[in-house]
């Protein structure tokens, strides 16, 4: 069987995302000899690259020959991440919505698009997989009122890179100036909220710590900067954008400080998690009950919260290892119980 995965995608989806969830599907996948997987991507990182081509059953193609491909084969399957391959039309459409529209920062113009986009390819779907109880819920609520193929489905996360101590020493020093750090992902009205807690938190213990935000798009980076002008300790932040987030850097963290999220973030959360990173939640976060063991959740909006957690972070070492140790149980347990409600197994239970 022929399982053609798109890497393109017409979404604002971190293509590192997208690259290792392929990477996961592949790696699901190639114990079966019945399966050969066809990347179709004009572009890959070298990381991705090499992994890909470790395997005997992957053929990487660019969109042109795939599309020609289409129209001598008999056998396909197509797996993407919101896009369509030219000439596939008569083959199983299958859809992971990697994020959705009421998940992204945009314009109303943009998001109609967006939503527009979205519909379309829902429509033309075999099947849409939500690969977690995030996904499940958001896809639940936001088609509430319509008939969709959605079903569960299986997808662990394999092959992530062995990061040596000296890489991630080397994106530190990059990244800030060899300086610890929290990941920051929070939204442009709770940033200054967010400053003021970390300016609590540097007067405590005069320490290096830097605050890195993380935001979705240049426009919340922009205004963010401009917030900051005359913070006392700017030189203490660092501004960057999530699809130029590095694996080293997630690696390197003291813990993410999620201020908000949607379901579209959970990779990030899991490969935290998988590098022995603990979560900071805010609770006005809409988690399914689920994922409730993730991470430390409390108030952002309380008072003294978040410095007060910045505190225990930095000055308890204990502490800190424990609530990391706390996410990777959650996420074992968490895998064990949605796998035992039989979801869709990806590619292996995927037929043309």
């Amino acid at each position: 069987m022929r399982l053609f995965i798109l890497s393109e995608t017409s979404f604002d989806i971190p293509p590192m995302v997208v690259y290792q969830k392929i990477l996961d599907i592949v790696n699901a996948g190639k114990a079966s000899a019945h399966l050969h997987f066809y990347i179709v991507g004009d572009v890959f990182p070298t990381f991705y690259l090499d992994a890909y081509d470790a395997h005997p059953n992957v053929t990487l193609l660019k969109k042109y020959p795939a599309e020609k491909l289409m129209r001598e084969v008999t056998n396909a399957i197509i797996l993407h991440f919101g896009n369509s391959l030219k000439g596939s039309q008569q083959f199983p459409q299958y859809f992971i919505p990697l994020s959705g529209p009421g998940s992204i920062s945009a314009s109303f113009l943009k998001k109609r698009k967006i939503s527009f986009s979205f519909n379309r390819f829902i429509k033309k779907s075999t099947t849409v997989f939500a690969t977690n109880a995030w996904a499940e819920m958001y896809l639940n609520k936001y088609f509430a009122k319509k008939r969709i193929p959605v079903q569960n489905a299986i997808l662990p996360i394999s092959g992530l890179p062995q990061l040596e101590w000296v890489s991630i020493s080397a994106a530190k020093q990059e990244f800030t100036k060899g300086a610890d750090y929290y990941l920051a992902f929070v939204s442009v009205p709770h940033f200054i909220s967010t400053l003021k807690e970390f300016s609590i938190f540097k007067k405590w213990q005069q320490t290096s710590m830097a605050l890195v935000f993380v935001w979705d798009t240049p426009q919340q980076m922009k205004q963010a900067i401009q917030l900051q002008k005359g913070y006392k300790f700017r030189d203490a932040i660092v501004h960057t954008l999530i699809q130029n987030l590095s694996m080293e850097q997630i690696a390197g963290t003291y813990a993410m400080v999620w201020g908000q999220a949607h379901f579209d973030k959970t990779s990030w959360m899991e490969w935290a998690i998988h590098f022995n990173i603990p979560l900071m939640l805010n609770d006005a976060i809409e988690l399914p009950e689920s994922f409730m063991e993730a991470g430390e959740i409390f108030k952002f909006e309380e008072s003294g919260a978040l410095s007060n957690h910045f505190k225990l972070y930095y000055k308890d070492e204990v502490y800190r290892q424990t609530r990391a140790n706390l996410g990777s149980q959650w996420y074992e347990t968490y895998q064990q119980e949605f796998t035992a409600n039989n979801p869709i197994r990806i590619p292996m239970d995927l037929h043309s």
